[in-house]
């Protein structure tokens, strides 16, 4: 039974919550014409991010992520430009700030993207991703209810299966990064090997 309160009581929060609550406002763009190996040193190093939207001319023509950087071999990253990789941008990339988080996160089910750019009066205002729904929620986990309903960190653990797919082990992806590369000062990188970066 308290289990079953916990989760109406996230579905109620995440039903009641607008997206633009919990939107990332500070959108960052990264150019098409843009190599991988220079995408990766000055945005996915430097910025920490798991994905980004590709900009042209301020239209947004795609996202880039993580991912989709693994797939392509290494040795090709110096000549491979960011347009011939990314994700092409659908009607589906694109939703409103007052929709709830709930809508936001069925449409990434719907359209397989982990992150949503959002849109008022024709432009881009915010982004919504999985890694700022998860912190919505952590965050609230935090906080004890007068009711009970929910206490502690364990909320959680209970996510809607639209959105983790009915396994967040396999939404977590992780980019390996030469040595060489621009490191935060403030982090510890390994004498030898790789640089394994968390998706943002």
């Amino acid at each position: 039974a308290r289990s079953t309160r916990r989760q109406v009581s996230i579905r109620t929060a995440l039903s009641s919550t607008s997206v633009r609550d919990v939107m990332i406002r500070a959108v960052v763009t990264v150019p098409p014409h843009m190599t991988i190996q220079a995408a990766v040193e000055e945005f996915f190093v430097a910025y920490g991010y798991g994905g980004f939207p590709v900009s042209d001319e301020g239209q947004v023509v795609g996202l880039i992520g993580v991912e989709d950087i693994q797939a392509i071999p290494q040795a090709l990253w110096a000549w491979r430009l960011i347009r011939d990789v990314m994700r092409p941008a659908s009607p589906g990339l694109f939703i409103p700030p007052d929709w709830s988080i709930m809508q936001a996160m069925e449409r990434m089910g719907q359209e397989g993207w982990d992150r949503l750019l959002v849109v008022e009066e024709g432009q881009s205002i915010g982004l919504i991703t999985r890694s700022a729904i998860a912190q919505f929620l952590q965050l609230r986990s935090q906080i004890r209810w007068r009711d009970g309903t929910c206490t502690g960190l364990g909320v959680i653990a209970w996510l809607p299966a639209v959105w983790t797919g009915g396994s967040r082990a396999k939404r977590r992806h992780h980019l390996l990064l030469p040595r060489t590369a621009p490191q935060n000062p403030e982090r510890k990188v390994p004498a030898k090997g790789f640089v394994r970066r968390p998706r943002g």
